[in-house]
């Protein structure tokens, strides 16, 4: 009877630590630009996107998402930010605790051109 108790305290002591490390995402809308990982914050302006490109194409170093506020955010849907290397945006998604954003939607600040990962652009 004891040794089943223990065993009931530590299953909830350890049911308590596995919730409290598993974080949800959180949802976000963050302005910033899309740069290379390599890159990083000395690229995050409109004049660098050829090198941006260059360095993701040729490095296949992944794209990232660096924030107004300097956070820098890796991107789950690479393909989908491809298109907004070189531009203002707002994202809209989810960041777990690693700071993977999961996109819902681009948005080119500037020109409020709009996409949705996953989601066919109007017009197409």
């Amino acid at each position: 009877m004891r040794n089943a108790r223990m065993l009931a305290v530590v299953l909830l002591a350890a049911m308590a630590v596995s919730a409290a490390v598993a974080a949800p995402a959180r949802l976000v809308s963050l302005r910033g630009w899309i740069v290379d990982e390599g890159s990083g914050r000395t690229h995050a302006n409109a004049e660098s996107a050829p090198v941006v490109l260059e360095n993701h194409e040729t490095k296949e170093t992944p794209l990232v998402l660096v924030a107004d506020d300097g956070v820098i955010y890796s991107l789950a849907d690479q393909k989908a930010a491809m298109e907004y290397v070189g531009k203002k945006i707002m994202a809209i998604g989810t960041v777990d605790e690693n700071h993977l954003m999961n996109v819902g939607s681009f948005r080119d600040v500037e020109s409020k051109q709009e996409a949705r990962p996953g989601l066919p652009k109007s017009g197409d």
